[in-house]
C-alpha cells in the first residue's frame, strides 16, 4: 500500500450558448442521430437546417424548464415535485432562469418524456417547459420560446410579416436580424417546447422562408479535466507519465466525459464487504445487507470492511466536486450489495455464504442495475451461483470480476465463470502487472497499479487521509465495469451481449493482434466505446398480418427480436387470437400498436396475452383483451401482462376484460418498475387481490407509476380491486398516481376497492395527485383507498384529489381507511381535496387506525369533507387510538360539513381513546351542520378503558351542529377509567344544537373517569337548544377573555369572562380566507376583549387576516392584548356611534342617558359657549346606557353638553 498527495489540475469548464445568428446554427447546432418514428409511435422529433430535415435525439432522462416568477421565489421544489421531478437532482443553467432537471423513472421512454414536457407545459407554475436533445458533444440542447426565422430574398417586409401573423408565430424582438434582411426573432407565446419546434418546422416548410427555427440552447466541446485534487495521479484515467507511465497508455476518460460523464439511471451494483454509504465523494445509491449482520444499508459493518469502498470510488467518485479522486462513470451510481463479512484479522479474507451472492445478484436485478462487479476470489465454486450469474446475464446485466491477484495463469472464481467478465491489472507502462492473474477466459484488461481511489472516512479504511493509493484485480475490475456504464448511459437499448461485444471491438489490443489470454480482448478504451455504442442503432421488424403465428406475425417478431429492437404492428389491424398460448417477450423490445381502437391481442380466454421476462420493454396502442392465467403459482398471475423483474412501460393502450386465477387481473409486475400512461383498464376481474394491477416487491422494490388513466369496473374477491401495492415482508413498493379517475372498482372480499396500499411487514409509499375516485367499494375497509401499515410502515400523500360516494360496505373509512395497526406505521396527508358522499359504518370521509400499539397519523389540510354517512360512529372522520395504539389527526384549513353519525356519535369527527390514544387538533377550520343522532354533532371525543382522548381546536369554527341526544357542538365523554381533555383557544362557537337541551355546544362527562375543559378567548353562542356548557362530573376551567351568550351554567368564571351577552355575530359565510366564519358585527362586546394566547399571526382565515388589530377608542380587559374574542379578527375599527336621550332636570341636578358599543372609552365635557370645553367624567360603557348627572348645572345661566370617544 503506498500514499501520495496529488496535485490539483486546472479546471476548464462547458460553456452554454444560446443560438442567435445564422452562421452560429450553421456551424454548431449539428445534431446526432435520432430514433425512427417507429420506434416510438409518434413522428420523429427533427429541426430544419435550411430545408434539410435533420433529427433530434430525445434525452428522455432530463427536461429543462423556465419557472414563473411567483414558483421561483419560492424555490423549485413544490412544482418540480408535482410531476416526479427531484428538487435535490435539479440544476440552474448558466443562462438565467433555466434549469434542468432528471425526469422520473415513468418518462424515460420517448412518448412519455414527450407526454411530461406537454403536462408540466399546462401547469402554471412553469412559464417555458422544453424536452431536452443529445447534441454532437452529448451536452444537452434545448428549445426555448423563441424563433429565427429568415425569409427567400425578394419577400417583402410586408410579405414576411403576413407570413408570420397568419402563422401566428408570435411577436417581433428584432427585425433584420444580424443585419440580415428579412431575418427576424420572434418570441411566441408557447409554453411548450414542443409545440416550439412544430411551429419552427411549418414556417420551415414553407417556400417563402428560406430557414425556421428555435432558438436554442446547446454546448459547446471542450477537453473537461476534472477540478479533483487527485486527478494529476489517476494514469489510468489520463497518461501524462505519471510514476514512469506512458504517454495516452489509459482509457481516454476526459474524451468521454466530453460525451457522457454518465447516467444517474445506470446504477452498477458493487458485490462486496459494503460500500461506506455516506462518503462525500461517492455517487450511490441506497445499497443492501444480504450477510447475517444486523445492519440494513450495505455500508460496512465492522473495522475491517474497508474493500468495497476502494472498489466504488472507481467507479463513481464524483466528478467536479473538489475532492479527491473521480471515478470512470461519476455521472453513474453505485449501490452497495453487501454479501461478504470481514474477517477481524483485516488482512482482506472474508466469510460468506452461497445464497447471499444469489441474493445480491436477484436483488441488483429487482433493482434494474445494468452492471455488477465483484472484485473478489471464492474459495469454494457454486453451482447456484454460476446459475444465477447466468441467469441474470440473460435478462441484460453485465457483470464484471477481478482475474485475481496471484501471478498464475489462471482466472479466479468467479471471474472464470461464463457469462463473467475478467478483468486483468495493468502497470503505468501498459504492462501486465506482476501480481495479476491471466489465463483462458479473461476478457479485458485495465488499470490496477498504483490507483488512487476512495477509503472510508477519518480513522475507519486503510487510512486516515480519506483516499488511498491501492494495487490490484480489485482495481482493475470496476473500471471496466464503469466503462459498461458509461456505454449503456449513451444507449441502454443494448443488451449484455451488445456491451461486451462493444467494449471488445473498442479496447486497445495491447498483445498479438486479437484476443489473447494474456490481455484479453485489450485495454478498455471509454472514449472508444462511447463512441460506438451512439452508433449502435436497434433494428425494426414489422408486423404484417393478424395470424396467431407464422411469418408476419407478432408472435415471431417477438421470437426474433434482439434487445433494443422495436416491432411495430402500426400497419395492421383487427385482432391477434391467441390459440397457441401466451406471447413470450424474452428481450427488451418496444412494441407498437396502431392505437387500442385498431388492434387488440386476445387471449382467447385461455391464456395469458404477455408473458414478459425482457428487462425493458415498452407496449404502446394495443387492446390487450380477454387474457387468463391459470394454473400453479405464478402462472396464475397476471391476466393480460405477467412481468418481472425488470422495467414495463404501457402507453395508450387499453386493458379489458382479462382474469386471473390468483392476482393481477390485467396486469401482474413482480419486483419491477413500471408506468403506465393514457390507458383505460376496465372490467378486469381476479380471485384474489387486485383486480386492474398488482405489483408485487416482496423482499425487493417495485415502482409503480400512473399518470391519465381510467380504472373502471375492476373486481378483485380478495383486495385492492383497482390496484393492489404490495411491499409484504421486508419489500419496498412505490405507486404514483396523476390525472387519473377510479370509478366503480370493488373488493369483494375486504379491503381498497379503488386501490389498496400494503405494507405489512414491509414499506409502501402511495403518492396521488389531481385525479379521482368514486363509487369505488369495498367490503370491509376502505371504499376508496386503503393504507396499510399493518406490522409495518405505509405512507399516503392525496392531493388536488376528489373522493365521492365511495363505500366501505360493512365497516370503515368510506374514501380513505389509514391503518397502522399492530404495531405499524400509517401516515396519511391529505391536501387541498375533497371527500364528499362517501359511506362507511365508521368514519365515512376517513378513518385513521392506531390500533393494538400501532400509529394512525393522519393530516387533513385545506380539504373540504362534506355530506358523508356513517351509519355507526364519524361521519366526516373517525380517529382510533384503541389498545394501546395512538391515532393522530391534524385538521387544518379545512371544512367540515353535513357530514352524519346516522345512529350513533361524532357527526363531524369521532376521537376514540378507548384503551390507547387518540389525539385531535383543529386549526383554522369550520364544522359545521355536522349531525349525530346520538350524542357530539360536531366533535365527539371519547376515554375510556384507562385509553385517553385529547381534542385540541384553535382558531375554528363550529356552527349549527346538532345531536339528537347531549352536546350539539362537542362531547367530552371520560368514562370507565377513561380521561378526555378538550382545549379550545380563539374558537367560535355557534348555534350548536342539543335534542336533549344538554350541552348545546359542549357537553363534558368524567363520570366514572376524567374529563377536562380548558377554554379561553372563545365565544360560545348558544343555539336552539341546550346551555352553552353543561358539565357531569369533570373540570371546566376558563383561560378567561370568553363571551358566552348566556350563562354558561355558571362556568365562566374569570373575571375577564363575559356572560349573558349577545356576541352580535354575522351569518356563517364566506368573509375571505378558505373557510366560511361567522364575523363580529359592529359594536361586538367580543372586539379587543380577547387575548391571543398562541401568540398566532393571523386569524382562522389565515394570510392576510391579522390576529391582532386594536381599537384604540376600545378598553381592554386587564391583561388583554386586544386581539379580539373567537375565531373572526375584525380587520378595520368600525365606525363608533353615540346617542344621548332621556334628559332631565331636577333642583339639585341635570342628566341623560348615553348609549353605544361596549367597551368605549367617553368622555362628558360641558360648555357655555361652544368654544371652551371642560371635561366633566371618563367612563366606559357597558352593555347598558351610561347615566351622566352634573350637580352643578344650576350655577350656570346657560350650559352644554357633550359626548365623545376618548382618544
Amino acid at each position: 500500500m503506498k500514499t501520495r498527495n496529488g496535485n490539483r489540475p486546472a479546471a476548464s469548464c462547458v460553456a452554454f450558448v444560446v443560438a442567435r445568428l445564422l452562421w452560429l446554427c450553421a456551424t454548431s447546432a449539428t445534431l446526432g442521430p435520432g430514433t425512427s418514428g417507429a420506434a416510438t409511435g409518434q413522428e420523429p422529433l427533427y429541426y430544419h437546417y435550411f430545408k434539410e430535415r435533420r433529427p433530434l435525439k430525445l434525452d428522455t432522462e432530463r427536461v429543462a424548464f423556465r419557472q414563473t416568477r411567483t414558483i421561483v421565489s419560492a424555490g423549485v421544489g413544490q412544482a418540480v415535485s408535482r410531476f416526479g421531478l427531484a428538487p435535490p437532482e435539479t440544476r440552474t443553467l448558466p443562462i438565467p432562469g433555466w434549469s434542468l432537471a432528471r425526469t422520473p423513472a415513468a418518462s424515460l421512454t420517448e412518448p412519455a418524456a414527450r407526454d411530461l414536457v406537454s403536462r408540466m407545459a399546462g401547469d402554471s407554475g412553469f412559464e417555458f417547459v422544453a424536452p431536452v436533445f443529445v447534441g454532437d458533444d452529448g451536452g444537452p440542447v434545448i428549445v426555448t420560446p423563441d424563433i429565427l426565422v429568415g425569409f427567400e430574398a425578394g419577400v417583402t417586409d410586408q410579405q414576411a410579416e403576413s407570413v408570420l401573423a397568419a402563422e401566428n408565430a408570435g411577436v417581433i424582438v428584432h427585425r433584420n436580424l444580424g443585419n440580415m434582411k428579412g431575418a427576424y426573432h420572434l418570441k411566441t407565446r408557447l409554453k411548450s417546447g414542443l409545440d416550439v419546434l412544430a411551429l419552427a418546422n411549418k414556417l420551415a416548410a414553407r417556400p417563402e422562408v428560406k430557414f425556421a427555427e428555435p432558438d436554442m440552447i446547446f454546448t459547446g466541446r471542450g477537453d473537461l479535466i476534472p477540478n479533483d485534487p487527485g486527478f494529476s495521479n489517476l494514469w489510468g484515467m489520463q497518461n501524462t507519465e505519471q510514476f514512469g507511465g506512458a504517454v495516452g497508455m489509459d482509457m481516454k476518460a476526459p474524451q468521454a466525459w466530453d460525451i457522457t460523464t454518465g447516467s444517474s439511471n445506470i446504477i452498477v451494483v458493487i458485490i462486496d464487504v459494503g460500500v461506506q454509504t455516506n462518503h462525500p465523494d461517492i455517487n450511490q445509491i441506497q445499497g443492501t445487507n444480504f450477510t447475517s449482520d444486523a445492519s440494513f444499508d450495505g455500508g460496512p459493518v465492522n473495522a475491517c470492511d474497508n474493500h468495497g469502498t476502494a472498489v466504488a470510488g472507481c467507479v463513481s467518485a464524483i466528478i467536479n466536486n473538489n475532492l479527491g479522486t473521480v471515478g470512470i462513470a461519476p455521472g453513474c451510481r453505485c449501490a452497495s450489495a453487501r454479501a461478504f463479512i470481514s474477517n477481524l484479522s483485516c488482512d482482506g479474507s472474508w466469510t460468506t455464504s452461497s445464497d447471499w451472492t444469489v441474493n445480491a445478484l436477484e436483488w441488483a436485478q429487482s433493482l434494474g442495475a445494468r452492471v455488477s462487479n465483484n472484485s473478489n476470489g471464492y474459495g469454494f465454486q457454486s453451482a447456484a451461483i454460476a446459475a444465477e450469474y447466468l441467469f441474470t446475464r440473460g435478462m441484460g446485466m453485465v457483470h464484471f470480476a477481478s482475474a485475481g491477484n496471484n501471478a498464475t495463469n489462471s482466472i479466479t472464481y468467479p471471474a472464470s465463470l461464463p457469462g463473467v467478465n475478467a478483468v486483468a491489472a495493468l502497470n503505468e507502462g501498459g504492462g501486465l502487472s506482476s501480481f495479476s492473474d491471466y489465463g483462458v477466459g479473461l476478457a479485458f484488461s485495465a488499470p490496477g497499479q498504483d490507483i488512487y481511489t476512495t477509503d472510508r472516512t477519518g480513522a475507519s479504511g486503510y487510512g486516515t487521509n480519506d483516499y488511498v493509493f491501492s494495487n490490484g484485480t480489485s482495481l482493475a475490475s470496476p473500471y471496466a465495469a464503469g466503462v459498461a456504464a458509461l456505454v449503456l448511459s449513451v444507449n441502454r437499448s443494448l443488451s449484455a451481449t451488445n456491451v461486451e461485444q462493444i467494449m471488445q471491438q473498442s479496447a486497445v489490443d495491447l498483445g498479438p493482434p486479437g484476443y489473447d489470454t494474456k490481455y484479453g480482448w485489450g485495454m478498455v478504451n471509454a472514449y472508444n466505446a462511447v463512441v460506438l455504442a451512439l452508433a449502435h442503432p436497434p433494428a425494426t421488424i414489422t408486423v404484417t398480418n393478424t395470424a396467431d403465428s407464422g411469418p408476419g406475425t407478432l408472435r415471431a417478431a417477438l421470437a426474433g427480436a434482439a434487445n433494443g429492437d422495436t416491432i411495430d404492428a402500426s400497419g395492421v389491424t383487427g385482432a391477434i387470437l391467441l390459440t397457441s398460448g401466451e406471447l413470450l417477450v424474452s428481450n427488451n423490445v418496444t412494441i407498437l400498436g396502431p392505437g387500442p381502437a385498431n388492434l387488440a391481442v386476445n387471449g382467447n380466454g385461455a391464456s395469458r396475452a404477455f408473458n414478459i421476462s425482457g428487462t425493458a420493454v415498452t407496449i404502446t396502442g394495443l387492446t390487450i383483451t380477454n387474457g387468463n392465467a391459470s394454473g400453479g403459482y405464478p402462472a396464475n398471475c397476471g391476466g393480460g401482462i405477467y412481468m418481472g423483474p425488470g422495467t414495463l412501460t404501457v402507453s395508450n393502450c387499453i386493458l379489458n376484460g382479462n382474469s386471473a386465477q390468483f392476482d393481477g387481473g390485467a396486469v401482474f409486475a413482480n419486483r419491477s418498475i413500471m408506468a403506465v400512461s393514457a390507458c383505460t383498464f376496465g372490467s378486469n376481474s381476479v380471485s384474489a387481490n387486485g383486480g386492474g394491477i398488482f405489483i408485487n416487491a416482496v423482499v425487493g422494490n417495485s415502482t409503480l407509476n400512473i399518470s391519465n388513466c381510467t380504472f373502471r369496473g375492476n373486481t378483485a374477491v380478495g383486495v385492492g380491486g383497482g390496484v393492489f401495492n404490495n411491499g409484504n415482508t421486508g419489500g419496498n413498493a412505490t405507486v404514483t398516481v396523476s390525472a387519473s379517475t377510479f370509478s366503480g372498482n370493488s373488493a369483494n372480499g375486504g379491503n381498497g376497492g379503488g386501490i389498496f396500499n400494503h405494507g405489512y411487514s414491509g414499506s409502501v409509499n402511495l403518492t396521488m395527485s389531481a385525479s379521482a375516485f368514486s363509487s369505488n367499494s369495498s367490503s370491509y375497509n376502505g371504499g376508496g383507498i386503503f393504507n396499510n401499515g399493518y406490522s409495518g410502515s405505509a405512507t399516503l400523500t392525496v392531493s388536488n384529489c376528489a373522493f365521492s360516494a365511495n363505500v366501505a360496505r360493512s365497516d370503515s373509512g368510506g374514501g380513505i381507511y389509514n391503518n397502522g395497526q399492530v404495531s405499524g406505521k400509517a401516515t396519511a396527508l391529505i391536501l387541498n381535496s375533497t371527500l364528499s358522499g362517501n359511506l362507511a359504518g365508521y368514519g365515512a370521509g376517513i378513518y385513521n387506525d392506531g390500533d393494538s400499539a400501532g400509529n394512525g397519523t393522519l393530516t387533513v389540510s385545506n380539504c373540504i369533507l362534506n355530506g358523508n354517512r356513517a351509519s355507526g360512529w364519524g361521519g366526516g372522520i373517525f380517529n382510533n387510538g384503541t389498545s394501546s395504539g395512538t391515532g393522530t389527526v391534524q385538521v387544518v384549513s379545512s371544512t367540515l360539513s353535513s357530514n352524519s353519525a346516522a345512529n350513533s356519535f361524532g357527526g363531524g369527527i369521532f376521537n376514540n381513546g378507548n384503551g390507547g390514544n387518540g389525539v385531535v387538533t383543529v386549526s383554522a377550520s369550520t364544522l359545521s351542520s355536522n349531525l349525530a343522532s346520538a350524542n357530539g354533532g360536531g366533535i365527539y371525543n371519547d376515554g375510556e378503558s384507562s385509553g385517553t382522548g385529547t381534542v385540541q381546536i384553535a382558531s375554528s369554527t363550529l356552527s349549527g351542529n346538532s345531536a339528537s341526544g347531549d352536546g350539539g357542538g362537542i362531547y367530552n365523554d371520560g368514562t370507565s377509567a377513561g380521561k378526555v381533555t378538550l382545549v379550545i383557544k380563539a374558537s367560535t362557537l355557534s348555534g350548536n344544537l342539543a335534542g336533549s337541551g344538554i350541552g348545546g355546544a359542549i357537553r363534558s362527562n368524567g363520570s366514572g373517569g376524567s374529563a377536562s375543559v380548558e377554554i379561553g378567548s372563545s365565544i360560545l353562542n348558544a343555539g336552539a337548544s341546550g346551555a352553552s356548557i353543561a358539565n357531569l362530573s369533570g373540570a371546566v376551567s376558563s383561560d378567561g377573555y370568553n363571551l358566552s351568550s348566556d350563562s354558561a351554567g355558571g362556568l365562566l368564571t374569570n373575571t375577564t369572562d363575559q356572560i349573558n351577552t349577545d356576541p352580535m355575530l354575522g351569518p356563517l359565510q364566506d368573509n375571505g380566507g378558505p373557510t366560511f366564519t361567522h364575523a363580529l358585527l359592529c359594536g361586538s362586546p367580543a372586539i379587543d376583549q380577547g387575548r391571543n394566547f398562541s401568540a398566532s399571526a393571523t386569524d382562522q382565515r389565515d394570510v392576510g387576516f391579522a390576529r391582532t388589530v386594536i381599537d384604540p377608542t376600545l378598553t381592554k380587559p386587564p391583561g388583554g392584548d386586544g386581539t379580539d374574542i373567537g375565531a373572526f379578527e375584525v380587520q378595520q375599527p368600525c365606525a363608533a356611534i353615540l346617542s344621548l336621550a332621556n334628559f332631565g332636570a331636577g333642583l339639585n341636578q341635570f342628566g341623560f342617558d348615553i348609549g353605544g358599543s361596549s367597551h368605549r372609552l367617553i368622555v362628558v365635557e360641558a360648555s357655555t359657549n361652544f368654544v371652551s370645553w371642560t371635561a366633566l367624567a371618563t367612563n366606559t360603557l357597558g352593555a347598558a346606557p351610561l347615566h351622566f348627572t352634573d350637580p352643578a348645572w344650576a350655577n350656570f345661566p346657560q350650559r352644554f353638553y357633550r359626548a365623545k370617544l376618548a382618544q
